[in-house]
């Protein structure tokens, strides 16, 4: 029973959800671990006999094992959805994890990179792009495709915000003319526009039409590839932001998702309508956009006690 109810949960996430590869994943291995759990001690993992207690009790462990509690509350919302499946579909009589509840995650405010920062990396990706040459044998024009591509995908980041999944499944078919805009597909199957500054313009272009159309001998869409004309996967973006953060002398948890972040404060900073925001970034809740509004709250602290005579007294 256990892989059939598995595979129907997989095909439910997958297609009736349509929640993204990486999600579908770990709720699966969350579920699995779930069922694993249940036949810790060689019981078989028939569902219809798990309880409400026994729910509680698998949480009480991933708590006690050290799991943050992001990490213990995904674990939770997976087997939720599963139980609330096979309630749905009568495989249950009830569902006995309708009253778990999640843990309180503190809210903290989300990483950036600030705005003086920010110039210098933005000039360094653009001149790895501008940068062209035609192909040769050497590893040395590898290496600068790698630099241009790298220049590419961190300006895209930061002039819209997209979300790493969202960017590496982009196409050449995704922007408009002249790369004004880009429509974007974004969490649950929505579908999101979302323009390009003049800047970003420039680059994408550059890296698109020279760089691109020198290792690209497909008819591959994707957009971005690697020097081996293949397309590229989510960790060699996310090693690609890191290299690029990194040579800026940016230290600590680096990844794709603190360019969102900057995004995100940076419209803010500069005076952005929230609900502009919001539609820019996919957020189904404002409640989610207004997590940024703690961050330009700091700077403006910061601005205060830099400037004013009397803010340390």
């Amino acid at each position: 029973m256990k892989e059939d109810v598995l595979n129907q949960f997989e095909e439910y996430l997958r297609y009736e959800r349509r929640y993204s590869p990486a999600t579908v994943e770990a709720y699966l291995r969350d579920a699995r671990g779930f069922c694993a759990w249940i036949e810790r001690d060689g019981v078989s993992a028939d569902l219809s006999l798990v309880t409400r207690n026994d729910i509680a009790e698998w949480v009480m462990s991933l708590t006690e094992s050290g799991r943050k509690a992001t990490s213990v509350n995904r674990a939770v919302s997976a087997v939720k959805s599963l139980f609330r499946l096979l309630h749905s579909r009568g495989i249950l009589p009830s569902n006995p994890a309708a009253l778990i509840g999640t843990q309180r995650v503190p809210q903290r405010p989300p990483t950036f990179i600030h705005a003086d920062r920010i110039k210098d990396i933005v000039g360094g990706a653009v001149e790895s792009v501008s940068d062209f040459c035609l192909p040769s044998e050497d590893d040395e024009w590898s290496a600068r495709y790698t630099r241009a591509l790298n220049g590419a995908i961190f300006i895209l980041f930061y002039a819209t915000g997209l979300r790493l999944a969202e960017l590496v499944s982009l196409t050449t078919a995704s922007f408009a003319p002249a790369y004004a805009s880009l429509r974007v597909v974004g969490k649950g199957e929505k579908e999101r526009v979302v323009p390009l500054p003049s800047l970003a313009q420039r680059v994408i272009a550059g890296y698109s039409e020279k760089w691109r159309r020198e290792i690209c001998k497909s008819q591959e869409k994707v957009l971005f590839l690697t020097s081996k004309g293949e397309v590229i996967s989510r960790w060699q973006v996310e090693r690609a932001v890191k290299s690029t953060l990194a040579g800026y002398g940016v230290q600590g948890k680096i990844s794709p998702h603190i360019l969102r972040h900057t995004f995100a404060t940076h419209l803010l900073g500069g005076g952005a309508d929230m609900r502009d925001i919001q539609e820019l970034m996919g957020h189904s809740s404002l409640s989610t956009t207004q997590i940024y509004t703690h961050n330009t709250a700091e700077e403006l602290k910061k601005a205060y006690n830099k400037a004013h005579p009397r803010a340390d007294k």
